[in-house]
């Protein structure tokens, strides 16, 4: 069933609202607005007559997505792990479970959409609970409405038009809207849960994201998921980026519940998801985010806390809790253990503080590295025995690595910054569909995909705008026999094969030459596309392009020059 992209959800519950309570005559009125690239509502408590006539305005003008629940007295928890339970279900249900402990709720919303809700306090006094069920958010993202009496004299009331509540201060906001290329600091380290970019090509990390179905794909001109899917090699929808200024970044997966990577000079550059300038709404078709600077740690292999006795199944995502300084500390079991973890710039430079604190490890805690990874950690506990560290320091192991950062460079095919112009005839040879089309120096977002259809590129990466640009036909996958498509190429240039993304290995006929450039091109309203690129002289080329049966076909052509 597609899920339309927001849902909102009122549930009044008889029993907090008997109908012989009288309301105030006008609403009170209330935004709840959040924290910019925090995991906080603006709002930490009000308070409100009982039984009055309420309307409050939840404003998402946060970096990520968000809800907004109230609940009865203690119940938030609750509400959260129901939330948590829902699993697959909890995206397309805006994370709102049936649950007789929810007095009023605003669905999942967008960064830059909000919704205005109208309700009726309960009428017996108490502190009730708002929180946020996006899993992960709930242990922090909370805030309280205080309702007394009727009669009592409010300490800190609602007015009519607008509420007077405490605030929490966030990072400065010129009012223009969302950065594209937000960045926090060792002060203030900025939180994200988002799509994050996958630069591991070792399968062996994400032992579990594949035993789930694909991340559905989100359309912003249908405003719901298209058919089709984002693998989790062009990114990992689970994840959580955090930005200690241009020192450090790291990415936290909550899928398999591990450190996956870190760089540094940036953090992320969200223009394929926001847009390049400032703005409030999605721009394009393309979750996944860029990684602003240089890698300095990659995880390789499964994770290390496997050979620990006790661990054993796929880890189990508790939530993150920020630290006093702003720092997350990831929480989750796997088997009978249960683990906080954090990682934060060390005191010196070029150093990444790695702290563990487990419980239910009585036989000790046993980490598994490589031999490249041994080298760079240091730590005063535990001892090493060939690859493998033991902690044994009580019945609950506390323990630090310093982890040394070391320039990561992953291999890609040589990127081609220049504008094309290059291509001088193309031609296509077999059975099927129409004639190729020849688009010069225009390759960029809007793009169409074929000639012969409505299918649209999304974000192009900056390395391949400008090229020269082959359209297909979309009737060649469907054609049995092999289709081949020749070009002449004035001079030396970079060529860019579009393949569909769910064709992981290198295509059929294509020669050694082509990399996977680890580039990725989102297409409205079905799946992405892998680059294969390489670096060819002047000349004619022919290029076979295969079907497997299954319409997984697709291969258009694009060129710049050296």
């Amino acid at each position: 069933m597609r899920r339309q992209f927001i849902f909102f959800y009122f549930f009044i519950c008889a029993a907090a609202f008997p109908t012989g309570e009288i309301a105030a005559a006008e609403p009170y009125v209330i935004t709840i607005g959040v924290v910019p690239g925090q995991l906080r509502y603006d709002v930490i408590e009000f308070e409100v007559i009982a039984g009055s006539q309420m309307k409050v305005t939840f404003d998402n003008n946060g970096l990520m997505p968000h809800n907004l629940l109230f609940t009865q007295p203690g119940k938030a928890m609750e509400v959260v792990n129901k939330a948590m339970a829902m699993g697959a279900d909890g995206y397309t249900e805006g994370y709102v479970p049936e649950c007789g402990s929810i007095l009023a709720s605003v669905g999942l919303m967008e960064a830059g959409q909000k919704q205005t809700i109208e309700f009726v306090a309960p009428v017996e006094a108490g502190v009730y609970q708002f929180v946020c069920t996006f899993p992960g958010h709930g242990n922090i993202m909370q805030g309280l409405m205080k309702v007394v009496v009727a009669g009592s004299e409010l300490k800190n009331p609602l007015r009519r038009k607008v509420a007077k509540v405490k605030k929490q201060d966030g990072p400065p906001n010129d009012g223009s809207g969302l950065n594209p290329h937000p960045i926090g600091s060792r002060e203030h380290p900025l939180v994200m849960r988002t799509f994050m970019p996958n630069p591991i090509r070792v399968r062996s990390v994400f032992p579990n994201h594949y035993r789930g179905k694909p991340t559905p794909t989100y359309s912003p001109n249908t405003g719901h998921d298209a058919e089709g899917y984002i693998d989790t090699d062009i990114g990992f929808p689970a994840a959580v980026g955090i930005s200690f200024g241009k020192e450090l970044s790291v990415c936290w997966d909550t899928t398999e519940c591990r450190f996956m990577y870190a760089w540094k000079d940036g953090f992320l550059n969200m223009e394929s998801y926001w847009g390049e300038g400032t703005g409030d709404q999605r721009k394009s078709f393309d979750y996944v985010p860029r990684l602003d600077g240089h890698l300095v740690f990659l995880s390789e292999g499964p994770s290390p806390l496997g050979l620990t006795p006790g661990v054993f199944g796929q880890a189990q995502y508790k939530g993150f809790q920020l630290r006093k300084d702003g720092v997350p500390e990831f929480l989750y079991s796997v088997g009978s253990v249960l683990v906080a973890e954090s990682i934060e710039p060390g005191d010196k430079v070029g150093e990444i503080r790695w702290h563990f604190s487990i419980k239910h490890a009585p036989a000790g805690v046993m980490l598994g590295f490589d031999e490249s990874m041994k080298a760079r950690i240091q730590t005063s506990d535990g001892k090493w025995n060939g690859k493998v560290l033991t902690i044994n320091n009580g019945a609950e192991k506390d323990f630090t690595l310093l982890l040394t950062a070391a320039e990561t460079v992953v291999p890609r095919a040589a990127l081609l910054p220049e504008v094309g112009n290059v291509i001088g005839e193309v031609r296509r040879a077999g059975g099927g569909g129409a004639a190729l089309l020849l688009q010069k120096q225009s390759l960029d977002r809007g793009m169409k995909v074929y000639i012969d259809s409505d299918e649209l590129l999304g974000a192009v990466p900056a390395e391949m705008r400008g090229s020269d640009w082959v359209q297909t036909s979309q009737a060649d996958r469907k054609v049995k026999e092999a289709v081949f498509y020749e070009i002449d190429l004035k001079s030396e240039a970079g060529i860019f094969l579009l393949v569909d993304g769910k064709v992981k290995e290198r295509p059929q006929g294509l020669s050694e030459q082509f990399k996977d450039s680890g580039l990725r091109v989102p297409v409205s309203g079905k799946k992405f596309y892998r680059v294969w690129s390489a670096l060819l002289a002047a000349g004619s080329y022919r290029f076979e392009a295969h079907t497997d049966g299954e319409d997984q076909l697709q291969i258009v052509l694009a060129a710049r020059k050296k």
